[in-house]
């Protein structure tokens, strides 16, 4: 079985999202300490375990971080009430 390689840091997860809000607007901030790094670790260990017999490497990681940031709530990007 292919193995992936993935090099994605909090703090990069955590650059785009700022680039996104400077971009559509939002609350900056981070609700939990730690939370995108746990969301990192979640989703490499679902790549690991779905074993990718349909040849799709990867996927299943970026499905299961968008996941684990959003039901865990990981970034105050509420828009502000005006």
């Amino acid at each position: 079985m292919p193995q992936l390689s993935i090099e994605i840091t909090g703090e990069e997860i955590i650059d785009m999202h700022d680039r996104a809000l400077l971009q559509f607007g939002g609350m900056p901030g981070m609700r939990v300490d730690g939370c995108v790094e746990s969301a990192i670790v979640l989703a490499k260990k679902a790549e690991y375990y779905t074993g990718n017999e349909d040849g799709t490497l990867g996927l299943c990681f970026i499905g299961s971080l968008m996941f684990y940031l959003n039901k865990n709530q990981c970034f105050m990007d509420l828009q502000q009430a005006h």
